[in-house]
């Protein structure tokens, strides 16, 4: 069950991905990101409604801090989008969201990983790196790359505080990270431009579009609770993967050699796990 909420989880935030990237260069990365957490908030509400949900103070506190990270990681994410590939930073955050919270599960929760997930977290990982990598030529390298691990970095510490707190508290921590990130990315938007939200021939189909981070990320919470973080993290994390399939249908974005090896790897990590 919650492998299959973790595969969940990757192919919502993929799809969110892939539909994202039409966007990018039209607004405002933080116009943009407050569309994405304001959507997120609203959809909170039906969801602490569907899934038993009892209010606890340190699990919803854990999602205003996962939310603040999680703010400052996507204005940095959208920002590196800016001066290099996405292929360059999409593999910084896809690796460091699902190593980190795998160390971590191994070091303070007493996580045994089996042979077969631990081939199945290393192939993860491999899978990572080739289905996202997009060789270009980089201007502004340096600057941007080190936004990329930085929101990387912000994000696997985002993970690791949705992924500790209780199943009893279901999805309280999802509003509070909704929450805390709407804010944290609303300020932003305002002191650098005029408007928080996209014009409003678009702000519907920012927001739509976001809605499917937000079911991803419920998806990956409950994932998280009920099993061993370790294998959702990397089952959770190949959400590149599903970005490039879905950019190829969406618009026919070319998918290359290594791309589609790293497909297969990814397939067969999930599989391994789910195995083990």
């Amino acid at each position: 069950m919650s492998l299959a909420l973790a595969v969940l989880a990757s192919i919502c935030i993929g799809s969110g991905e892939a539909f994202a990237s039409q966007f990018v260069h039209k607004h405002r990365s933080e116009e943009i990101s407050a569309a994405f957490f304001a959507a997120g908030v609203i959809m909170s509400v039906p969801l602490l409604l569907v899934v038993p949900s009892t209010f606890i103070l340190g699990d919803f506190l854990n999602g205003l801090y996962a939310g603040v990270l999680g703010g400052f990681a996507l204005l940095l994410l959208y920002r590196s989008y800016r001066l290099v590939p996405v292929g360059v930073a999409v593999p910084m955050v896809g690796v460091q969201s699902a190593l980190w919270p795998v160390l971590f599960a191994i070091t303070f929760r007493d996580e045994r990983l089996m042979t077969l997930t631990i081939i199945g977290v290393v192939l993860g990982v491999v899978a990572l790196g080739l289905v996202s990598f997009d060789p270009k030529p980089l201007d502004g390298v340096k600057l941007g790359v080190l936004m990329a691990m930085a929101a990387g970095f912000l994000f696997a510490v985002m993970v690791i505080l949705l992924a500790v707190t209780s199943e009893e508290s279901g999805l309280w921590s999802l509003m509070g990270q909704r929450l805390s990130g709407f804010i944290i990315v609303a300020i932003a938007a305002r002191l650098t431009g005029p408007q928080i939200l996209p014009a409003a021939g678009s702000r519907l189909k920012v927001m739509a579009v976001g809605s499917l981070g937000t079911l991803g990320a419920a998806a990956y919470i409950i994932a998280a609770q009920k099993g061993s973080i370790s294998e959702v993290s990397i089952a959770g994390s190949q959400f590149p993967a599903v970005a490039v399939v879905g950019a190829y249908l969406l618009y026919r974005t070319k998918v290359r050699w290594w791309q589609t090896v790293g497909l297969i790897a990814s397939v067969a990590a999930v599989s391994l796990i789910a195995l083990a």
